[in-house]
């Protein structure tokens, strides 16, 4: 890399759904285009032979149009766009959205291979695979609507602001009664209706015009997706998204609903037993959306006493109480950019809702003692009771609820996808050597018999009993294999809640306090490293620190 080159981000570029490149922009201008002298080749006919520089500037990347050609942002047809961390714009049938790190952070980078073009010469992207099949239906990928689905039927779809359109939009830039979808073999008629601002389609303004699956049209501050049937026919499924496992349907199904959400940047609640996956599932909307390399702060609302949890949420100025000593930044502060998780909302103290609700509204946060400041934040929570009770018993506000379940998804338990055990066994199995220690675990096989065993079990703490079963099995294991006899030991004497006699409570709190005080002293009061070493969330650990008084060990 050349020494003047001093790189700032990246630059996204997206086909249609389909990701297909990260690179690398700095201060020295980048050449796209369809010719093979660019610096980057997009073969598609759409885009010119030599269409758009592109630059960085600091935290903005610049991208300009050359030889008349244009951009497309917010349905507009532009010659230049200046793009700020997580802006998008169109080049022809590409969408290209800027990236920067967050200063200081050490988060992974996108699963996208970052490519720096001046290292590694003329980059030219392949010819994209057939998005393909029938156009069946558009989803609103950026504007107001930015999660709204539609099924396209064979009557004609009208799209504008007004309240008898099929489609309606609230958005200023669009007119009231602005274009038309209507299916044409296995593409669709788009037909501007005279609108102020144009209709434009992959970057081109039309009249009228043939559109394919994966298409997209700009109508004001509006884009839409035209979604084809596609491989959702063949009978595959995805065995996981992000950090969550399962071929299930009812887990294809979250699938959807989180890349929905994470489009997207309204309020989101996840409803789950115990053990489901709430935090993982908040973690995938939060990396797979334009968030993604700012900040994730997750807030147990259930494990944090009741007196301290205002000042984790809000923060403080130093001399708001006896003991602020310095200024402390609260959740919502440190979130600026990014999403604050509330897990557990459910167990939220009634006085404290009122001032969550003003501050999800407003993004004022009220710290401790000073000013309210200004932050940029989504919201996503999560909780494991049922909420409507606790509204009807006055210990939730209604509209506070309505607030945070904009939009829902909801996590099947364990013992409704037993599908997924297979899969979700060898996940474990991958992980088990860091958790436990013992080199070689990613290679203990468990027979059938012990899968079916498996299958026979209640699993009342789901997947997270699941995966501290697998790390107890690795312990115990001889000869690399898990078979039904082994399981069926590890499950009688797999001790949970829900199966333990009244009599022998105290004993197993005994037994459970002793052992979280241990992990807690070899840890040297770390709780991330103690919740490691007793296969346990980092929240779970928190809420036993509080119900057993440990505080203060290892510190």
């Amino acid at each position: 890399m050349p020494d003047n080159l001093r790189l700032m981000g990246k630059l996204v570029i997206t086909l249609g759904s389909l990701p297909l490149l990260a690179i690398e922009i700095g201060e020295e201008k980048t050449r796209i285009g369809r010719s093979a002298d660019n610096d980057l080749v997009l073969p598609l006919p759409d885009v010119a032979d030599h269409h758009a520089e592109i630059f960085s500037t600091g935290n903005t990347c610049e991208v300009e149009a050359v030889h008349g050609e244009s951009l497309v942002q917010h349905g507009r047809a532009i010659d230049r766009a200046r793009l700020s961390p997580g802006d998008q714009v169109a080049l022809a049938c590409y969408r290209l959205q800027w990236l920067t790190p967050e200063a200081g952070s050490d988060r992974t980078q996108p699963e996208l291979g970052l490519v720096h073009l001046r290292s590694h010469g003329t980059k030219t992207l392949e010819q994209p695979p057939e998005i393909g099949g029938r156009v069946v239906g558009l989803e609103v990928v950026d504007g107001v609507e930015r999660w709204l689905r539609r099924d396209l039927e064979d009557s004609v779809t009208l799209v504008g602001r007004s309240p008898k359109c099929d489609v309606v939009l609230m958005d200023d830039a669009v007119s009231w009664e602005h274009c038309t979808l209507e299916l044409d073999g296995e593409r669709v008629r788009v037909r501007d209706l005279g609108s102020h601002n144009g209709t434009y389609l992959d970057g081109r303004k039309i009249e009228s015009a043939l559109a394919e699956a994966g298409s997209r049209v700009q109508i004001g501050q509006t884009t839409l997706e035209l979604i084809g049937e596609t491989e959702e026919h063949d009978g595959t499924t995805s065995p996981g998204l992000a950090e969550l496992i399962g071929r299930d349907p009812k887990m294809q199904e979250v699938y959807v609903r989180i890349e929905e959400a994470a489009a997207s940047r309204i309020p989101v609640l996840i409803v789950g037993e115990t053990g489901t996956g709430k935090e993982l599932a908040a973690r995938a909307v939060h990396s797979l959306g334009p968030r993604s390399l700012r900040p994730f702060v997750p807030v147990n609302c259930a494990a944090i006493p009741r007196d301290l949890l205002e000042d984790e949420l809000f923060g403080h100025v130093r001399g708001a109480f006896t003991g602020a000593a310095v200024d402390r930044s609260g959740a919502f502060e440190r979130a600026d950019g990014g999403t604050v998780f509330l897990d557990e909302v459910g167990e939220l103290a009634p006085e404290l809702q009122p001032k969550l609700m003003r501050v999800i509204e407003d993004g004022r946060v009220p710290r401790l003692g000073g000013d309210e400041i200004q932050s940029d934040f989504r919201v996503i929570a999560a909780t494991n009771s049922d909420l409507a009770k606790a509204m009807s018993a006055g210990r939730f506000r209604q509209d506070l609820y309505y607030r945070l379940a904009v939009f829902q998804i909801r996590l099947p338990p364990l013992r409704d996808r037993l599908d997924d055990l297979p899969d979700l066994v060898g996940h474990f199995l991958q992980s088990a050597e860091e958790h436990t220690g013992i080199a070689g675990a990613a290679r203990i096989r468990f027979e059938e018999d012990a899968l079916r065993r498996l299958g026979e079990h209640e699993w009342p703490g789901n997947v997270r009993e699941l995966r501290n079963f697998v790390f107890r099995s690795v312990v115990e294991v001889k000869q690399g294999r898990v078979d039904r006899q082994l399981a069926d030991r590890l499950l009688v004497d797999f001790i949970t809640p829900d199966t333990v006699a009244p009599s022998s409570v105290a004993s197993l709190e005994d037994t459970e306090k002793e052992a979280v005080r241990k992990a807690l002293q070899d840890c040297h009061g770390e709780r991330r490293a103690a919740a490691r070493r007793l296969g346990i969330a980092e929240s779970t650990l928190y809420e036993k620190i509080r119900r057993y008084d440990l505080s203060d060990v290892g510190r």
